[in-house]
Parts: C-alpha cells; structure tokens; sequence
C-alpha cells in the first residue's frame, strides 16, 4: 500500500525533503521533486573530546543492524597489540543482543571493554573519549556520527548504506569498506597510536560539524519557503 501511495501521490507534493544524498537520488530518479536538507544535529552542549583520552567509544542500539559483534572482534584484536593494552572500550546502549554481546566477552575473555546503558546525558560519554567508531551494517541518517564530529571525536565507521560517506567526508573522518575488519584493525591502531593523526581528523570533524548547526539548517529551509 505505501508502494502504490507513492507512485500515485508523491509526484503530486511541490517538494520531498530528505535527509541524504542517496535518498534524494532515488526520489529524483523516480520524477519526485526533492530537496538535500539534513537533520539538525540533535540538541547538547557541545565541546571539543579528550584527545589524551585512552577510551574509544561506541553509541547505539544492540542489534545486529549496529553489529557490535563485529566491534568486539575487532577490539579483541587491538588488545592483543601490547603499546594499546591500557585503552579501552565503551559500548553505549540497550537491546536484544545484550546478553550474546556480554557473554561473548566472558567467552572470549576481551579485557578492558564495558557494556553501559544508555543515559540520558549522553555527552559525557563523547566528551570522555578520544576515538569514536562504528560497525553498522545499515543506517538511516546517523545521528551519533553527526555528534561524534560535532564534539570533533576522530571517527571510524564502515562504509554501509546509507550517511556514513556524507558525514565523514571531506577529511572528517575514516570510512572502511563494510565488512573489512582487518582494515578497521588497521585504522583503528593507527589513530589510537597517533596523537597527531587523532589531532588532524578531530579538527576537521569539528570544523565539519557546523553543516547540522541550525543557522544552517535552518537557511536551508528558508529557501523552501521562499521566506
């Protein structure tokens, strides 16, 4: 029914507004009349990350769309590099894969990472960390990777459909071919051994950030209405 209302009633709208590029392709693709406006970058006190922090952190929904399984593979590894082994890992959020999650770090015996729930000033989580990674295998439009350049965290995130390519380009941040874990292990080491490298990406997330800030946003809207 949503297929068929589309075909016949979206062509009829003056306009679609969507969040990303690839969403906005497709409609255009299909004759609907559309327009790129993101999502404001939701509303905390922003501030520059700790890059002398020794934490990297993940933010999101246990399931296996955010696919913090392969996360833990991938930090299992890092740990077994002896210079990162005072790091560590923290995993922020709630859902069905709670359990599988925790007891395979019991299993596998993964030092250094913690499962936390999710509260309610996230902040401090973004401000206490200096890395933020992602292994999602789908997205909408990401919000926490539009909060982690916002509070200029180096980010790392595999590059699945759809938003993480139009968040952290431009420099802002490093995008590994989805499903590439040895490639993630790879990037991940060398931010986390690179004060430098941490430096660079954070500076050009934060200057980033200002695409999701309301005067932006906000002037894009004016458009649409001609105000």
């Amino acid at each position: 029914v949503y297929q068929w209302m589309k075909i016949l009633l979206y062509k009829k709208y003056p306009v679609h507004i969507v969040p990303t590029a690839a969403d906005c392709n497709w409609y255009k693709d299909r004759g609907f009349p559309s327009v790129l406006i993101p999502h404001f970058r939701s509303d905390m006190p922003y501030q520059r990350c700790d890059l002398n922090s020794k934490t990297v952190l993940n933010i999101g929904r246990l399931t296996d769309d955010k696919n913090q399984m392969a996360l833990l593979r991938i930090w299992k590894r890092i740990m077994e590099i002896e210079t990162l082994q005072d790091w560590d890992l923290k995993i922020v959020g709630g859902g069905e894969n709670y359990a599988i999650l925790k007891n395979y770090i019991i299993d596998k015996n993964i030092p250094n990472v913690e499962l936390l729930s999710p509260v309610s000033n996230v902040e401090k989580y973004y401000t206490s960390s200096s890395i933020y990674v992602s292994t999602s295998r789908s997205e909408g439009f990401p919000m926490v990777l539009v909060e982690s350049v916002s509070f200029g965290l180096p980010t790392i995130a595999f590059d699945c459909p759809t938003g993480p390519d139009e968040i952290l380009n431009e420099g802002s941040g490093i995008l590994v071919q989805l499903g590439d874990e040895d490639e993630f292990v790879n990037q991940l080491n060398g931010l986390m051994s690179n004060m430098d490298l941490r430096i660079n990406y954070s500076e050009k997330a934060y200057a980033r950030s200002s695409n999701w800030g309301e005067v932006e946003i906000m002037n894009k809207w004016s458009k649409i209405f001609n105000i």
